[in-house]
């Protein structure tokens, strides 16, 4: 910000509430009146980035985005066995819901698919609670957590073990990231150039989800409201002070978590975790997300 504008990259998906989200956060950091001016007095101003919605790779799982996203989902789901707790919840609820077609206008009159009308459910049934609002459909919490616990089993069923499914939800994303602590450890390691020293995204519980799950931090359970992902670089100094090498350190929800397979909050090498973060990143995701004519 300011005289240094590049040392902070602030980005969110184009959603009011996930602006308001880091305009708070970004306030709290950088008070306005905290903030360096410049030569001719001008206060220092911190630039929001966003995309459209419908090509923002921060969207996460979505097959307006993706549509090849929904024939891997059913792929995926094809000899999937429901726990009898899960079926006997989705049985009782799906008549409200609405049935899983484009063209379900079902729960709050919004159109929910069938990637994410029950991610949608909990959704909107969680902002309902945090509110003190009645929920949707008269959901009771023991409801609501079971929910979101459906979501977790489900969503982590589909992604863990399937890398092309993570890639087309999360891959863009992931090559931003790459590219953040890139241009960060270049700007450390290369007089002149100034890479960012933090990058704050905003976005959803369908960002976080696949990316957890392609980072190896996943913890089994959907992310809980107002949830956050630290993706920290640790720079390791030799005896003179000069950078010997970087880490990468995973923090979700303020726990050290694993990353890339290994234990929680262990550090993990810089260049391992671009090499584990690349298996998500697709080449070319216009061809990989079309879908057969």
């Amino acid at each position: 910000a300011g005289s240094a504008p590049n040392l902070l990259y602030a980005r969110s998906t184009r959603i009011p509430r996930t602006i308001q989200s880091v305009q708070n956060l970004l306030l709290g950091l950088y008070p306005e009146d905290h903030r360096p001016s410049d030569i001719n007095g001008r206060q220092a101003t911190i630039v929001i980035h966003s995309l459209e919605k419908t090509s923002d790779p921060m969207t996460g799982i979505n097959e307006k985005r993706c549509p090849k996203i929904k024939d891997v989902i059913l792929k995926a789901d094809k000899d999937l066995q429901i726990p009898s707790n899960y079926t006997q919840l989705l049985d009782r609820l799906s008549p409200e819901v609405g049935t899983s077609t484009n063209q379900n206008e079902g729960l709050a009159g919004s159109k929910s698919n069938l990637i994410d009308r029950w991610v949608h459910l909990g959704d909107i049934a969680t902002c309902h609670m945090a509110h003190r609002i009645a929920m949707p459909l008269n959901l009771s919490s023991h409801d609501l957590t079971n929910v979101q616990k459906y979501n977790g089993w489900i969503w982590g069923h589909r992604l863990v073990s399937n890398k092309a499914l993570n890639g087309l939800a999360i891959g863009d994303f992931i090559k931003d990231v790459v590219q953040v602590f890139a241009d960060t450890v270049s700007g450390v390691s290369v007089p002149g150039i100034s890479g960012p020293k933090m990058a704050v995204f905003s976005g959803h519980d369908s960002t976080l989800f696949p990316l957890l799950t392609a980072l190896g931090g996943f913890d089994g359970s959907w992310p809980p409201y107002a949830s956050r992902v630290q993706i920290e670089l640790l720079r390791v100094v030799n005896e003179g002070g000069d950078t010997a090498d970087y880490r990468v350190q995973l923090i979700y929800n303020g726990r050290e978590a694993s990353l890339c397979g290994h234990s929680s909050g262990a550090p993990v090498r810089y260049e391992e975790f671009v090499t584990h973060l690349n298996q998500f990143i697709v080449a070319d995701m216009a061809a990989a997300c079309a879908v057969d004519a």
